[in-house]
Order: C-alpha cells, then sequence, then structure tokens
C-alpha cells in the first residue's frame, strides 16, 4: 500500500466492484493501493481486479468459482 497525506476517501477495494460506493469528492491522510490495483479484505493485500474475489448473496467466491442459483450457472 502507499501513503498519501490526502488520499481518495473512496478508496479501490474489490468489494466496489460488486457494491458500487457513493462518495464525496474529499480526502483523508491513509493508506491506499498502487493505481490499478484493488484491495483484498480477506487477504488484506492490493491485487489486480482479476483477483478480486466476487460478491454474490452476501457471500464471497474466488475468481474461477462457479456457483449454482435458480438461473443456472453464473
Amino acid at each position: 500500500m502507499q501513503y498519501g497525506t490526502c488520499v481518495s476517501a473512496c478508496q479501490r477495494r474489490c468489494s466496489s466492484l460488486s457494491v458500487p460506493q457513493h462518495c464525496g469528492g474529499h480526502c483523508e491522510e491513509g493508506c491506499v493501493c498502487p493505481q490499478g490495483s484493488f484491495y483484498n479484505h480477506r487477504t488484506h493485500t492490493c491485487v489486480h481486479r482479476s483477483e478480486c474475489p466476487c460478491s454474490f448473496l452476501g457471500a464471497d467466491y474466488e475468481p474461477g468459482d462457479v456457483i449454482l442459483t435458480s438461473a443456472g450457472v453464473q
């Protein structure tokens, strides 16, 4: 992660790929993942978008996982 004195309060997180964040344009002091990567809350690391888990109906699934739904395979 990278430290900054004015980083976006709307940080790039894997979870925000499934549930979009709504936040203002203000900044705060803290750490963020480098450009092009997302914070994975399960591994506590910055990862490429393709390595982010997918959240579906409250459960997290790893890339490549196959789940069965009433609509078929997802």
